[in-house]
């Protein structure tokens, strides 16, 4: 017996004389004496309870390293195509109301905004998908853009014959939406409540007043930041709010300012707070930030941030480092853009030539499949041994595609995981002490 391939070990944590050991494949954590560690390291666990060892066995212990990666990479391939869940991300329009100073697609912005005759296509894909097989069991809708809520009358028109089809196949769902946070408010989160019970809003503000008018200004010249806060101190009490903060070296030290307003605005324990570096696409073609986190010493700013984060009463939201496996490069996932052209993530949308197919064509699913497997490659072999392979399995392929040229390339990002992770295990798990 020895310790899993896929786990991470931090020294002197919490204490000196104590080893965290932390399972990238169940995020498992455990802390142990030294002593224990060296001892279950030879194999020894006599004196143990029969529930630590079973508890050991199941996160951090195997009997065959050859036998336990093979368990990962065939997880991985059923998590790429489970087909109980179907993820559906529809781009109502590619406009938007702000003129962010980072936007990831300046130069390649249009104003597009999906049409009817587009959206009765996706339905009738969908409808397709829903009579598949065994069927879904699970729908997430996601709403994107652009500024998705520039084309509420398409939301208007997909949303209650999205829900009649989930009525119709016995189908859960959930609705997601991703905005800038002017145009949701609690009158329109009440009516799209009346068809989704369950309504998730990922809303961006990146600091207080003059930093948020600053990096995400209103094209129209207004405020944006008093609207998107008034926002979401009402959608708080109707639905799941997520506020992502685009952290770069201008904002960082604007965090702990932004979390003071949250904190009087009555926002705690009321909703989730992302940080998420803002990072360069490395595309002449996309508009380059440079504001950028771009080596180690760099992701300090994050460290930081997180344990700010902590001190001001917020709980750390799950991780959002690690390009996984199954995101946009699965076949339970499909954006559909505004013209009907469909990709496996929203980063495609960017690039025709990563196209599945159009749902204007009435493609076949066994097409639309094939053609997503060929996104879904096989592990890299220098991937095998990493510790990060059951959460990264080579990286995200569209920043493979964007940085590398080829989508199925390899993008490594160990040196950035191996710096960031132990932190963050540290601050989430150990009671959010900074003592620890």
């Amino acid at each position: 017996m020895q310790f899993s391939t896929y786990m991470l070990r931090i020294n002197s944590f919490p204490r000196p004389d104590y080893t965290c050991l932390f399972s990238t494949k169940t995020s498992a954590v455990i802390a142990l004496k030294d002593t224990v560690y060296e001892r279950i390291s030879r194999g020894d666990l006599n004196g143990f309870t029969d529930d630590t060892v079973s508890m050991l066995r199941r996160h951090f212990l195997i009997d065959d390293q050859e036998r336990e990666t093979a368990e990962v990479l065939d997880g991985i391939k059923v998590r790429a195509s489970k087909s109980s869940m179907f993820n559906l991300t529809i781009v109502t329009t590619t406009d938007c109301n702000f003129a962010c100073k980072y936007c990831a697609i300046e130069g390649l912005k249009s104003c597009d905004y999906m049409s009817e005759e587009t959206a009765d296509d996706i339905l009738a894909f969908l409808e397709k998908k829903c009579g598949e097989g065994k069927g879904i069991e699970q729908l997430n809708v996601y709403y994107y853009g652009g500024e998705p809520l520039l084309n509420k009358k398409i939301i208007d028109y997909l949303t209650p014959r999205i829900k009649e089809l989930c009525t119709r196949y016995s189908i859960r769902s959930t609705l997601n939406i991703t905005t800038n946070g002017v145009y949701l408010d609690a009158a329109y989160a009440q009516f799209l409540l009346g068809y989704f019970q369950h309504i998730n809003a990922l809303i961006s503000i990146d600091g207080p007043v003059d930093v948020q008018n600053h990096r995400r200004p209103s094209i129209d010249g207004t405020c944006s930041y008093t609207p998107v806060l008034r926002n979401v101190v009402e959608l708080s009490s109707l639905i799941n709010v997520t506020l992502k903060i685009n952290l770069d070296r201008e904002n960082s030290e604007s965090f702990s300012p932004l979390l003071d307003d949250l904190l009087s605005s009555g926002l705690h324990n009321k909703i989730r707070v992302l940080i998420e570096p803002v990072t360069d696409t490395h595309n002449p073609t996309v508009h380059c930030v440079q504001n950028t986190f771009t080596n180690l010493l760099d992701y300090k700013f994050l460290v930081d941030a997180w344990e700010r984060q902590i001190d001001k009463g917020f709980e750390l939201s799950d991780i959002n480092i690690v390009e996984g496996s199954t995101c946009g490069n699965s076949l339970n996932s499909i954006t559909c853009n505004t013209d009907g052209s469909m990709y496996s993530c929203t980063g495609m949308c960017r690039t025709t030539k990563l196209q599945l197919a159009n749902v204007h064509n009435n493609p076949p699913l066994e097409d639309v499949k094939e053609r997503m497997q060929s996104y879904i490659r096989a592990t890299f072999k220098e991937c095998l041994a990493c510790p990060y392979l059951p959460m990264c399995n080579g990286g995200c392929r569209t920043q493979a595609y964007i940085r590398n040229g080829d989508i199925n390339s390899r993008l490594c990002r160990r040196p950035q995981y191996d710096y960031l992770y132990p932190e963050y295990i540290k601050l989430k798990y150990h009671k959010y002490s900074k003592k620890s």
